[in-house]
């Protein structure tokens, strides 16, 4: 134990000690990436370079940026590009985070601190299925994390940091902006006195400009977004098929059931025909290839009927006071979602993820056909959620008991704030997207990870007062 203190001593950070945690998850897939359905559509827009009309292009252009400027070297490998940089930035982000919410530890047991919140977060959390997916989920969890940093930090040069990782992650996937937004609103309203006198405590570690920077910031990825699409000819819009989505809501939630029985009398448009046999998910409206969608103009020809829709909704007490009570039920729905392995299933060989493996990333293409485990359908995730779910009871509860025990300010503000951001997150894909667990699941896992640094620092100080007693 002694020779393992030294060595912790000796070391800036223990980074090798850290990083065998992936070797366990490398191998559990068979050495592959994880992938879901819409991993083939991020790969070919990375290819044609293409502004799509159901998701953000900034992903895409990521992929493709680092794949070029790796050519310049070498071969590149996908898992290069999908998993080391989003490795990095937690690894950093995380101990950065140590740092500032631990701040009167030594360097050595800030270390140890670490070391318990990044093995918690790969073995007792779903973290690592969504860091070697290649799909964009996992910079939500970044996102969050620099967003803590960037609120805590007084060094101009340490929120310029910060502010450039959280802009990358922001538009990264079209929800990220509405839960980046609405957490900074949420922070500046606190900040402001109009969230109650239990927002209080806030002030101690966040300033109000802190928080209008914040503001102020997330509205740089809308910009960003919109010129996106501009540039890519679909007008001043932050998605051309953004309202395909809305609407697909509005059949999930009931209200366009109800807006159709109340119009069609007296207004008919081509959805009457079909209000008695709407889809039940969003995800049944906008991905079936026959369904209610096609018929009714499909994503390029039906942007006035469903606008005319939706702003239909959105101007009459009834219908918003429904918007209301869907929102808070989606959302509610929606947070308590936390299991990985969403949407990891055996997928098509001959679709458009396998062919843009086999034309751009053939070694990833053979270790997809006959390697992964993932299309074996050789994954328990029944049996490494009932883990994450039973850890994350034991640890946030844990930690609630330890910061009733022993208060700390400053760690009970970040722990809310944390929770804060996951019901943001909750309430943007819910309400604008689909409930699914892998939609929450994402960035749910930071909180029991900040559960455990709470436990450690917890029993530390413990420690520290029967040596000084016994002293």
């Amino acid at each position: 134990m002694k020779a393992l203190q030294r060595w912790f001593q000796e070391s800036n950070w223990p980074i090798n000690l850290a990083f065998l945690s992936l070797l366990p998850f490398f191998f559990a897939n068979g050495g592959c990436l994880l992938y879901t359905s819409d991993s083939g559509a991020y790969l070919m827009t990375a290819q044609s370079l293409s502004i799509p009309l159901d998701r953000s292009v900034f992903y895409s252009l990521y992929i493709r940026g680092l794949h070029d400027f790796l050519a310049l070297f070498s071969q590149p490998i996908l898992g290069e590009i999908v998993v080391l940089p989003p490795l990095i930035l937690l690894f950093v982000g995380i101990f950065q985070l140590v740092q500032k919410l631990f701040p009167t530890l030594r360097k050595l047991k800030q270390q140890w601190i670490f070391l318990a919140m990044w093995f918690c977060a790969f073995f007792l959390t779903s973290m690592p299925w969504f860091l070697f997916q290649a799909m964009p989920d996992i910079f939500t969890a970044i996102l969050c994390i620099f967003v803590l940093l960037f609120l805590q930090t007084k060094s101009l040069s340490n929120s310029i940091a910060c502010s450039m990782v959280i802009l990358v992650a922001a538009i990264m996937h079209n929800a990220n902006l509405i839960t980046l937004t609405s957490f900074s609103m949420a922070i500046w309203l606190a900040l402001k006195g109009y969230l109650g006198k239990w927002t209080h405590p806030i002030h101690q570690y966040i300033t109000l400009s802190k928080s209008r920077s914040l503001l102020g910031l997330s509205l740089i990825p809308w910009a960003l977004l919109i010129a996106s699409n501009v540039w890519g000819g679909n007008g001043v819009t932050v998605g051309k098929g953004s309202h395909v989505f809305f609407m697909g809501k509005l059949c999930e939630n009931g209200i366009l059931k109800t807006y159709l029985d109340d119009e069609c009398a007296t207004h008919p448009n081509p959805f009457c025909a079909y209000k008695d046999s709407l889809p039940e998910h969003t995800w049944d409206f906008v991905w079936n290839s026959h369904g209610i969608l096609e018929k009714t103009g499909g994503w390029h020809h039906s942007k006035e009927l469903y606008d005319q829709i939706i702003w239909g909704t959105l101007s009459k007490p009834k219908y918003i006071a429904q918007h209301i009570q869907a929102a808070i039920s989606a959302t509610a729905q929606q947070v308590i979602l936390t299991h990985g392995g969403d949407g990891l299933t055996p997928l098509d060989t001959i679709a458009t993820l396998a062919q843009e493996l086999k034309l751009h990333y053939p070694d990833e293409y053979q270790g997809f056909i006959n390697e992964s485990k993932q299309q074996k359908s050789q994954i328990d995730f029944t049996f490494y959620n009932r883990i994450y779910d039973w850890s994350a009871i034991v640890l946030i509860l844990g930690a609630v008991i330890c910061l009733y025990r022993r208060p700390n300010p400053l760690l009970a503000t970040f722990f809310g704030i944390t929770a804060l951001f996951i019901l943001c997150n909750a309430f943007s894909t819910a309400c604008f997207a689909n409930v699914l667990a892998r939609l929450n699941a994402r960035d749910f896992w930071i909180l029991p990870m900040l559960s455990m640094g709470i436990i450690v620092q917890y029993f530390y100080s413990n420690t520290s007062k029967q040596e000084s007693e016994s002293q």
